[in-house]
């Protein structure tokens, strides 16, 4: 071979070696630490027992309640406890409902049109409207509608149903619709309609709506009529709103609308908004501010509700005071109780590759058949497998959802319908979620230790594993071990009894002095405070400063002696590419072209 050949082949092979260190050097940049299957951690065999509050939960319900006239505070004493079946049985939950919130000095009548006497049949339609504006904030008692007619029943139409509707000023939105039935061929007469409760902001304006219906009509669209009478006025100032009659598909006036309404009134009774008289409820010296809503029991006007969970068990009664800041003419106060009666739990866990698996066992006795039935709690964040009876069969006609007790969250497993529980142990099977994904390695620099992707002999460090719940909220407390095993299987590191702090455990520092090597090390940590479970495992890598210097120092001394074997390649390939043009030349001449 020529001493040109070896000289670009050198060349060549320095190259080379440049890109391959340029491959790994990217590949170094990145993160070296990898997970680790668990079962090449701490062990296979991960077990202990449950450490928390899961109980079986009973229930028993009482209620109390108190009315005032003309007054502005009030109080209630309720018991923090009961007993059942020789079973004591104490306060979790209250809900309260204040309602009847009425001013009966402004009840009355509000009247559209009742002068019988003025009456005027309008033109037959299928629907009938009139308008009108409430004037106060009131709630409707009763309405008033005169009919008057005189029909002669074929045997296919011997019934029907007066149907009054009221909605708002648009027509949009319905809130409330009455069915009277009626068998009478005649009728001249005031008809009564009961709605239900409701309430009416002053201003705003309402629709009185009336149409009949019968069985067989329905495929007709409606029964054209003009039973609803109207009142003919002297003058429009007595005119209380639009009076509207549905036929063509759409709403018309009345031809004489300015000067008539229909003949209706209604009963109301003049409301109070518990938001203006600053309606509050003091429980045990905490001052609540209630939500206020339409009554949920049907009552009139608005109530103050409140559902109140106790932050923890108490032992002695609970003062319950209602206060405003003026006299109130009337009001109910109405309190529901929700005591319990807790029977702890008791189970194991058990770790692997794939879960953080919960054996939880719950003893059920018939102690009281309160409503709802006795719940199984499980931890809010844990994952419901199967729930086994006394007899280690798996139930499936089971129900779970959110509970509280005493402002703690968790789910719950119960049986709504079937057969009673019999007694016995029973059996809940949960995963739980893991509560670490990473660990980081620090290495010290100066009196701070820096996170780092890859470690090197020669340096201090530690292992800091990062405790979070499923919301990402760092966690405080438990009892957490930290392993670091050698490439070889050696256990060099085992701190045990550590505790997590703000979502960090940490642990010793460690010198990786002369009895180390460089290779990847394997780091595993196990943590858990009886409720969850954390366990984690990953490999880092730890280089021999050394070597790289060695290595990295031959590389730059080939990269060096590249420079003038280059120039030399290029040298060469110049003196080729200048005697083929001589030779190129010489044929050209020796052709005599």
């Amino acid at each position: 071979m020529s001493k040109t050949n070896k000289i670009l082949i050198l060349a060549m092979f320095v190259v080379f070696s440049l890109s391959v260190f340029t491959i790994n050097g990217s590949n170094s940049l990145a993160s070296s630490t990898t997970k680790l299957s668990l079962s090449q951690g701490i062990g296979e065999n991960i077990t202990g027992d449950y450490n928390g509050d899961l109980s079986l939960v009973y229930f028993e319900f009482n209620s109390t309640w108190s009315s005032w006239w003309n007054q502005n505070r009030s109080t209630n004493i309720v018991s923090h406890n009961m007993s059942v079946n020789e079973k004591e049985f104490v306060l979790n939950r209250l809900e309260i409902y204040a309602d009847n919130i009425i001013n009966e000095t402004g009840s009355g009548d509000y009247v559209i049109a009742d002068n019988i006497t003025n009456q005027i049949s309008p033109a037959p339609s299928i629907l009938f409207a009139q308008q009108f504006t409430a004037h106060d904030l009131y709630t409707i008692d009763v309405i008033w509608l005169y009919l008057n007619y005189s029909v002669i029943m074929v045997p296919e139409f011997n019934y029907y149903y007066m149907v009054l509707h009221i909605f708002d000023e648009t027509f949009e939105e319905e809130i409330d619709v009455m069915w009277e039935w009626e068998h009478r061929a005649i009728l001249d007469e005031w008809k009564p309609f009961f709605p239900r409760a409701n309430i009416f902001e002053a201003g705003k304006k309402y629709n009185l709506v009336f149409h009949l219906w019968e069985e067989k009509s329905e495929d007709g669209g409606g029964i054209p009529f003009n039973y609803w009478k109207a009142e003919q006025y002297k003058n429009s100032s007595y005119n209380k709103g639009l009076s509207l009659r549905f036929a063509g598909g759409s709403w018309t006036q009345l031809i004489n609308d300015n000067t008539a309404d229909f003949l209706c009134f209604f009963n109301y009774k003049k409301l109070i908004d518990p938001a203006l008289v600053d309606l509050k409820y003091i429980i045990n010296n905490e001052t609540i501010i209630p939500t206020f809503q339409r009554s949920s029991f049907g009552g009139w006007g608005y109530e103050a509700y409140l559902s109140y969970t106790l932050d923890a068990q108490v032992n002695s009664p609970i003062n319950i005071t209602v206060v405003t800041n003026q006299t109130i003419p009337t009001l109910n106060v109405y309190i529901e109780l929700y005591y319990i009666h807790l029977v702890n739990a008791t189970g194991t866990y058990s770790v692997d590759n794939n879960f953080n698996e919960w054996t939880i066992e719950y003893y059920y006795e018939e102690i009281s058949f309160g409503w709802p039935p006795p719940i199984f709690l499980f931890e809010r964040d844990w994952d419901f497998v199967q729930f086994l009876d006394p007899n280690g069969i798996e139930m499936n006609e089971i129900y779970f959802g959110p509970m509280e007790l005493y402002n703690k969250s968790y789910y719950g497993v119960t049986i709504f319908f079937g057969p009673p529980l019999e007694r016995g142990t029973y059996t809940g099977i949960f995963h739980s979620p893991n509560y670490c994904n990473k660990i980081d390695f620090k290495a010290q620099s100066g009196s701070l230790f820096i996170e780092e992707s890859s470690l090197e002999l020669g340096q201090t460090i530690k292992l800091e594993a990062q405790i979070y719940n499923t919301i990402n909220q760092p966690i405080s407390g438990g009892v957490g071990q930290i392993l670091l095993k050698s490439p070889s299987g050696s256990i060099l590191l085992n701190d045990t009894g550590l505790s997590a702090v703000n979502g960090i455990m940490s642990s010793s520092e460690l010198a990786l002095g002369s009895g180390f090597s460089e290779g990847f090390y394997e780091a595993t940590i196990l943590w858990t405070n009886g409720q969850e479970i954390a366990y984690y495992s990953v490999s880092i890598q730890i280089e021999d400063p050394a070597k790289m210097i060695i290595f990295i120092g031959i590389i730059v001394g080939a990269a060096i002696a590249s420079v003038p074997l280059a120039i030399v390649a290029r040298r060469q390939f110049k003196q080729r590419n200048w005697k083929k043009a001589l030779k190129n030349l010489f044929v050209l001449t020796k052709d005599g072209v």
